[in-house]
This record gives structure tokens, C-alpha cells and sequence, in this order.
């Protein structure tokens, strides 16, 4: 459910470091849990572990048709730890916020920034986006597409709304919040 999602997300704070995990996805609200469960898994088993659980075992599954492969995930992977450590998603103390409402692509997805948080200032220290695609295994969508951002390519949010959104005791944030934009070589 979601908020057994929400919960796990949320234990990640009793470690300490702040952070916020913003969440922005053109799923919507009541169809979330499959899609946050898939999501949960891919996070952190295949980007952080580099661990593709069986199905068999209770795991999603890359979908069909997609380019993503074992050895493809892998070095995706350490991509993703050299913008987000491993740790940082274990034990980073990212509260989770998520944005329903948000439409720039046509494949249902989730982006995730993450922003730590120190005294009055939140620095976007990693971004992901994945992809889900037709299929599914265990009630979770199956995933087509993983992309770590190169966070130059980004303008992160400004720090006040940031700050805002960290301090918010509801983990859904407003509908359809507009992201900076994004600088397109």
C-alpha cells in the first residue's frame, strides 16, 4: 500500500542525515502502490546493490522490449553511486514528498531529486528518473528505462521551496508544481 511505502521511505530519517527524496510522477495517486513498490525495488536493489531479484522471489523485472540488461544495470549503477551513495539511500534520512500531476513524459514514470538539508540550505545532490513499461511481475510494473541525470544539467529547485517542502508534515505535495527547467545540450 502506499503507505507502507511512505513508512518505509520515512524510517530512513531515524539515521540522522536529513535529506529530502522529491518525488515527481505523472502516476496517478490511487494507482501509485504498484507502481512506488516496483520503484522501491529498483532503488534499492538494482541501483544501490546491483541486485536484481529473481521474480520467483518477490521481485520486479525489466520489461519487455527494453534495452536494459544485467550488464546495462550495472553500470548504471555505479553511476548512481557516484551522485547518490549507497548509504545516503540507505541510511540518509530523506523524507519522501511526492508530486502527483506531473505530465513531461508518456510512459508512466517516477523522478526522484534528492536535496540535503543542512541548517538553511538544501543542496540537489542526485536525480533519477525510471520508466515503467507495459507488463508486470509481483503486482509491480515492470521497468523499461533507468536514467541517471547529470545534475548539470538541471536547475534545482529554489532552496526557500525546498525548505518549505522538507518541513511539510504531508508527505503529497501540491498538484502539477512546476520544475525548473532543465538545460538541453
Amino acid at each position: 500500500s502506499i503507505l507502507m511505502i511512505l513508512i518505509s521511505l520515512s524510517a530512513l530519517s531515524a539515521y540522522g542525515q536529513k535529506g529530502l527524496e522529491l518525488i515527481e510522477t505523472n502516476i496517478p495517486a490511487h494507482k501509485f502502490s504498484s507502481y512506488g513498490d516496483s520503484y522501491l525495488w529498483t532503488k534499492n536493489w538494482w541501483l544501490t546493490n546491483k541486485i536484481i531479484v529473481d521474480t520467483s522471489k518477490g521481485g520486479n523485472a525489466i520489461a519487455k522490449g527494453s534495452k536494459l540488461n544485467k550488464d546495462k544495470i550495472d553500470s548504471i549503477s555505479v553511476e548512481f553511486s557516484k551522485y547518490l551513495p549507497p548509504n545516503t539511500i540507505r541510511f540518509g534520512g530523506l523524507l519522501p514528498r511526492i508530486n502527483f500531476g506531473a505530465a513531461d513524459k508518456t510512459n508512466p514514470y517516477i523522478k526522484t531529486s534528492i536535496y540535503s538539508i543542512k541548517d538553511s540550505a538544501a543542496t540537489l545532490i542526485g536525480q533519477f528518473i525510471i520508466e515503467f513499461g507495459p507488463g508486470s511481475h509481483n503486482s509491480m510494473p515492470d521497468i523499461t528505462d533507468i536514467m541517471v541525470v547529470n545534475l548539470s544539467t538541471v536547475e534545482a529547485y529554489p532552496v526557500d521551496k525546498v525548505l518549505n517542502w522538507y518541513q511539510r508534515k504531508a508527505v503529497t505535495l501540491e498538484k502539477n508544481i512546476t520544475p525548473p527547467q532543465i538545460a538541453r545540450n
